[in-house]
């Protein structure tokens, strides 16, 4: 196990309340060297709701949080990073409650429909429906003069 001694962490006071399943709750107080002991069962405390970072909150059931500030109120959604919301089930949030993004980046292009695209698979496939539009108005003018062209000669 890890013994080294944090003396930044072991500073403070932790209050923790960990809700039972049947409503009763256990208070507790722990010092930074206590933490390590708990930190690795995390896992299994609560209703399937994992919780890191300062202030995080998983109240959906089989929701995370993780990251300080960070809100997963809905059922198996996961809110991801500081200030993070989740704002339905089912949802991986990234974005926080005033409106504010992050960039996922270093994504591979998706193969499924039901992955992610990246920006450079809609741009090539934009430009591909761009030149077939291209083509075909091209086409249409073609045989739209040849028409008038009989049209009038005859």
């Amino acid at each position: 196990g890890y013994t080294k001694h944090i003396p930044e962490i072991s500073e403070y006071l932790y209050k923790l309340k960990i809700n039972g399943p049947l409503g009763n709750a256990v208070d507790m107080e722990l010092s930074g060297e206590d933490i390590k002991a708990i930190y690795s069962e995390m896992s299994y405390l609560g209703s399937g709701k994992t919780e890191t970072g300062g202030r995080a909150s998983a109240t959906g059931v089989d929701s995370t949080s993780l990251g300080y500030n960070s809100i997963a109120n809905h059922s198996n959604s996961i809110a991801l990073g500081a200030n993070s919301v989740t704002t339905r089930s089912n949802e991986v949030s990234i974005g926080t409650k005033n409106g504010e993004t992050r960039i996922i980046g270093g994504v591979s292009d998706g193969k499924l429909t039901t992955d992610a695209a990246t920006v450079g698979q809609l741009y090539h496939e934009y430009s591909i429906e761009k030149v077939a539009r291209i083509e075909g108005d091209a086409q249409t003018l073609k045989s739209a003069n040849t028409y008038t062209n009989k049209q009038v000669n005859a």
